[in-house]
């Protein structure tokens, strides 16, 4: 999938192992490096394994992605033109690009 950032110093944590460790420890940059590259190798979210994805409950838009050492990663479609079913829901076999809203190292 192509991937963006919400913001600059999102890019900026995500692109460095070293500012990931320095902000979240070994363990979770570990599993957010692993994940990142995952979901850059992936052509769909369903594609990524040993994760937990969490929808909010309205629309499917945000997904939460919980890694294992309770690490987290919040992404939305980057689409222009995102693809909906007919019952209002985001349709993620179809979302190749995405934009990543938040990154967390542990707890929910």
């Amino acid at each position: 999938m192509e991937i963006a950032f919400d913001t600059r110093e999102l890019r900026k944590i995500a692109e460095s192992s070293k500012n990931m460790t320095n902000r979240f420890g070994a363990g979770p940059a570990d599993s957010l490096m692993i994940l990142l590259s995952e979901l850059r190798a992936a052509e769909s979210i369903y594609e990524l394994v040993a994760v937990e994805l969490a929808f909010d409950t309205d629309t499917g838009r945000v997904v939460t992605v919980y890694t294992d050492h309770g690490a987290k990663v919040v992404l939305e479609p980057n689409h222009v033109s995102v693809p909906i079913s007919d019952a209002g829901q985001v349709v993620w076999q179809q979302v190749y690009r995405i934009r990543i809203l938040g990154i967390e190292g542990a707890g929910r």
